[in-house]
């Protein structure tokens, strides 16, 4: 019979601690050592179901410093997971390692990992992700006053974002009409990277169409994506999208949903419209433009509540971006 030995000891790298078994294996005449390096994480709660579910098999698609993204092969058809540095932005399929950039966290992996997902744990790149705690993701209603909706739109009135403006001004005009369809269509894919532009005004409307109450426009701007938005856009835009529709958003955009509710008239305290600002510094900051896509997307959304709608944003300068029609 093989014997096994497992030995637990602390690490002696620098903080953040970390833990790790070390496994002596000896099948027959043959020996190897196996080193698996646990750490605790914390999960975005819209993750919850796939890591406390059934081990699921996937692998990894994307690696960057400070971030990498799993692909998983669930029964519901792919799913995204991933992995944050302490420093990325907290986006609703993130699971937060407590590393920073400096430490490379990822620098172990490369795309066609094999990854594995479920029973509290990811087991990727000999790591071992336990999960710990979550944080919250859902969208919450909010009540806006008219100062607190324009100071979001002056802020975002020179911002450069990812596609261009008269896409932005069509989807506007389309919520405002009722029939987003076309316009929701034209957006599909457009731009760059992982999460290209339009991508992100779509998910930032629908979070913003959340978080007022405008249920029917959201059910028609998540229809409008289409059957065939795998075909048309990245994976990891596609799972973005499905979990902005279901009422699911990243923290960064979470807290300017927070700062708008709070700068309603006969709130006392702090000055909401500072807290507002930083919070929206922090949405900008995420990607090129992705930061910029989502808030402006986020404005879009807000705008069709009952209250004085703000100006559409106009950038100082629109970088140009193919259209996936």
């Amino acid at each position: 019979m093989p014997s096994l030995r497992l030995q637990l000891a602390d690490s002696t790298a620098p903080q953040p601690r970390r833990r790790q078994i070390l496994s002596w294996v000896s099948p027959g005449a043959a020996s190897s050592l196996v080193r698996v390096t646990i750490r605790p994480v914390a999960v975005a709660a819209a993750l919850t179901p796939l890591l406390t579910g059934p081990r699921t098999a996937g692998s990894v698609l994307a690696v960057f410093p400070g971030a990498a993204s799993l692909c998983m092969d669930t029964a519901a058809g792919p799913r995204i997971v991933s992995l944050l540095s302490l420093s990325a932005s907290g986006v609703p399929n993130g699971v937060r390692v407590p590393l920073r950039v400096a430490d490379r966290p990822f620098a172990a992996l490369r795309p066609g990992t094999p990854a594995t997902v479920g029973a509290r744990e990811i087991l990727v790149g000999g790591q071992s992700y336990r999960m710990t705690r979550t944080w919250r993701t859902a969208v919450p209603s909010v009540r806006l006053c008219r100062q607190a909706l324009a100071a979001l739109a002056g802020r975002l009135a020179d911002v450069a974002i990812g596609v261009p403006l008269q896409r932005v001004r069509a989807l506007g005009a389309a919520l405002a009409a009722g029939d987003p369809r076309s316009a929701v269509r034209g957006l599909v894919g457009m731009g760059h990277g992982l999460t290209p532009g339009g991508d992100d005004i779509i998910a930032g409307t629908m979070v913003g169409l959340r978080a007022v109450g405008r249920t029917v426009l959201l059910q028609q701007v998540r229809r409008a994506l289409g059957a065939d938005i795998a075909e048309r856009t990245t994976a990891v835009s596609v799972d973005l999208l499905r979990l902005a529709a279901a009422g699911q958003a990243g923290t960064e955009a979470l807290a300017v949903l927070g700062a708008l509710h709070a700068a309603r008239p006969g709130i006392s305290g702090t000055s909401h419209l500072d807290v507002l600002d930083s919070a929206v510094d922090k949405l900008l900051s995420i990607g090129h433009t992705s930061g910029a896509d989502l808030a402006t997307g986020l404005l879009l959304g807000l705008g069709t509540a009952d209250v004085e709608r703000p100006s559409i944003p106009s950038p100082r300068s629109i970088p140009s971006a193919p259209v996936n029609a």
